[in-house]
């Protein structure tokens, strides 16, 4: 007990819950709004996320970083790895409720990176946090369009992804970092103007895309609640295992050095990159799934909620802990 108790109050673990208890309240503010008025608005929520919040969000994070190829390549192969990964957990779940549709395995297996892991990694992490997020979020989203929605209804829809307004937002801002162009004094003033205006709906998405998530659970069907038990905690539970796994492997590798010579910057850089893709794998699943299996698979959508929910639930606990590791061993190493 003792031991606990110290590690609940060190600093590590309070340094965590500066980003994660934020990020909760909001979740449960959303729940509330959606209780009160039932639901009526989330086609309009979901289409602002869609159209502006998450494209501004994901520009804001990206235009003025510079990606290197071991970083990119670090994010894609973590983004596809989680899910891989958790394909047996997930199966093993199915199996055991004695489901049939392919599509209650989505909650389990694709984290809310839209939704979730950009907000938890710009308040935990600041903007290189922001930067590396969005990144794995668009290759999480790449994915999910390929093997999500074959899980769904037997088709990969990679179209959908390039059509996607937060693909374009991602292309526009890499293309700002990589193409330094001259313009007149007038044309700079107003290109700061416009990539101001799109950083302050970007940052001001965050706390939207939290109470968005949270928006939907108030449609939970309780008598669902039970089975989504298992589904939910093994997300939480196999999700970290798994993206530990991968920060090791990433390593093993080398795409994740751990020698920090004589650029602690990079060092640092590094380090941020694995806390990322561990708060990916620590997070609940996407509420996308929801909306996806409420289209083509309604006989699973209720299930797919509760998941989350449960997911959400134990997150409380989960959450905090793998950021106090992440504190503990991986940012202070």
């Amino acid at each position: 007990m003792d031991e606990l108790t110290k590690i609940f109050f060190s600093t590590e673990m309070l340094a965590s819950f500066r980003g994660v208890v934020p990020c909760l309240v909001l979740i449960l503010i959303g729940f509330f709004v959606g209780r009160v008025d039932r639901a009526e608005h989330e086609k309009t929520l979901s289409s602002l996320i869609f159209f502006v919040f998450s494209p501004c969000l994901v520009f804001t994070g990206i235009h003025r970083h510079v990606f290197s190829f071991s970083e990119v390549g670090s994010l894609a192969l973590a983004a596809i790895l989680s899910v891989i990964f958790l394909i047996p957990v997930a199966v093993v779940v199915r199996s055991q409720k004695k489901e049939t549709e392919r599509g209650y395995l989505l909650p389990m297996l694709f984290s809310s990176t839209g939704t979730l892991l950009m907000p938890f990694a710009y308040l935990l992490y600041g903007n290189e946090g922001l930067a590396k997020a969005a990144m794995f979020h668009l290759f999480s989203s790449l994915f999910f369009y390929l093997f999500g929605t074959w899980l769904t209804d037997g088709s990969m829809q990679p179209q959908r992804f390039f059509r996607n307004p937060t693909f374009f937002a991602a292309i526009i801002a890499l293309l700002s970092v990589e193409f330094k162009v001259s313009l007149p004094d007038s044309l700079e003033g107003l290109f700061r103007l416009v990539e101001l205006g799109i950083s302050l709906v970007g940052y001001g998405a965050i706390p939207f895309l939290l109470i968005s998530f949270g928006y939907p659970f108030c449609r939970v069907d309780r008598s669902a609640l039970y089975k989504g038990i298992s589904g939910g905690v093994a997300r939480v539970v196999a999700g970290p295992l798994a993206a530990f796994i991968i920060v090791l492997l990433l390593r093993h590798i080398g795409l994740l050095p751990t020698v920090k010579g004589y650029d602690i910057l990079d060092y640092i850089d590094k380090r941020t990159t694995e806390a990322v893709i561990i708060v990916a794998g620590t997070i609940p699943g996407s509420i996308s799934c929801y909306f996806i299996n409420r289209r083509h698979n309604p006989e699973t959508a209720s299930d797919t909620l509760a998941i989350l929910l449960i997911g959400s639930i134990a997150g409380v606990v989960s959450i905090p802990f793998s950021q106090y590791l992440i504190n503990r061993f991986i940012l202070s190493a």
